[in-house]
């Protein structure tokens, strides 16, 4: 069927035929490069971001990747090419997880310019999991301008082809960082619910930082599509449509996608700040739990402390008061063989020598101590020699 459309004659009116291809085999890529002059490198671009070649008047081309979300367990071709390929799962605001996740995929497009400059061919490969990018992409591309296109676009239509192509990239990118914003607002609400455990900390912690990469992934995709607006734009491909300077319509139709790209560009920095806030928010709850129990656990040790204090100083009062009532109930008799009994007065006066004794002797230890302590703490202040 693709063999006989490109062998199929055009129509003198028709100066251009532009083809979208999902899924390709050996014979059609050898069939559209005989018959449109296409290099097998065009379906086999390395794995790179963005691809655009040289900057010249036969031809204009382009690779770009870009974010598209899948069923889960599928994966488009680009995503097989690099164990590096960035792909996520994001959390549902219902709860749970998205019933998708998101993985890269390429978009390539080639337009040609017959010898003599009149007649133009172009194709559009998608993946063949892409089924949605190209029926899009027909529809698009078969609704009526709302905006009169100009003398070029109405010769070829380069620039509709062109800028729809890029529409789609933008909008998939939009879709991307709606549910990536979205998910952040699940997770920061879960950081601040004051029922967080410390494996919650620990989960949410990893969710965050393997966010981090992601936005880096993405953002420098988004600056190689504002990058390619802004080359098509400029491409000497377009300055000659027929007669016609085809570059006036391209900037008309790029001017608004680069300014949405440059939105995206930003929303992404935002989401890639907002990560690291939640990620420094973490941190400090953690700390503060963690200070708060090292506080609690200080309150214990000084009751703890207070109680022992308390013991002593009922062992300075007691002990002196037991030393003297064990004195005075020696069996001196046995030993003496004197039967008189010491007067009771005599208790109370060894007691009360033996306390002053005690705690005397408690104050002047505890005077030198201090002493020696200010005399080590004045000699390590001092300058050395």
């Amino acid at each position: 069927m693709l063999i006989d459309a490109l062998k199929r004659p055009l129509p003198s009116e028709v100066h251009s035929t532009f083809y979208i291809a999902s899924s390709l085999q050996s014979e059609s890529i050898q069939a559209l490069g005989y018959h449109l002059g296409i290099t097998p490198r065009f379906f086999n671009f390395p794995y790179l971001q963005l691809s655009t070649g040289n900057t010249v008047e036969k031809y204009v081309f382009y690779s770009l990747q870009f974010m598209e979300r899948y069923n889960i367990g599928h994966k488009p071709s680009e995503a097989y090419r690099s164990n590096t390929s960035p792909c996520y799962r994001f959390r549902a605001t219902s709860g749970g997880q998205q019933p998708h996740e998101w993985h890269v995929t390429c978009l390539r497009l080639i337009f040609l310019k017959d010898p003599d400059g009149k007649r133009f061919q172009g194709l559009v490969q998608v993946d063949p999991l892409d089924d949605a990018i190209a029926d899009g992409l027909k529809t698009l591309m078969t609704r009526d301008e709302d905006i009169p296109p100009g003398d070029a676009e109405e010769y070829a239509g380069l620039g509709q082809i062109l800028s729809e192509t890029i529409y789609i990239v933008t909008y998939t990118w939009a879709a991307f960082l709606t549910e990536a914003e979205a998910h952040l607002q699940v997770l920061s609400k879960k950081c601040v619910d004051d029922d967080l455990t410390q494996t919650e900390q620990l989960q949410y912690t990893r969710e965050l930082h393997q966010l981090s990469p992601l936005w880096v992934q993405v953002r420098r995709r988004l600056i190689t599509a504002k990058d390619l607006t802004e080359q098509m734009i400029e491409h000497p491909f377009f300055a000659s449509i027929g007669g016609y300077d085809g570059r006036i319509a391209i900037k008309g139709y790029l001017s608004k996608q680069t300014k949405i790209l440059d939105d995206h560009i930003s929303r992404c920095n935002e989401l890639a700040e907002q990560t690291n806030v939640l990620i420094s928010l973490i941190f400090n709850i953690a700390t503060l739990q963690d200070t708060r129990a090292a506080v609690e656990e200080s309150k214990a040790d000084n009751a703890f402390a207070a109680s022992i204090r308390r013991v002593t100083m009922l062992t300075f009062v007691y002990l002196p008061l037991t030393l003297a009532s064990s004195i005075f109930g020696m069996n001196m008799t046995q030993i003496t063989g004197d039967h008189v009994q010491s007067p009771l007065w005599a208790y109370f006066v060894l007691a009360v020598a033996l306390m002053v004794a005690t705690f005397g002797g408690w104050f002047v230890w505890s005077r030198i101590l201090s002493t020696m302590e200010r005399m080590a703490k004045w000699r390590t202040s001092l300058p050395n020699a």
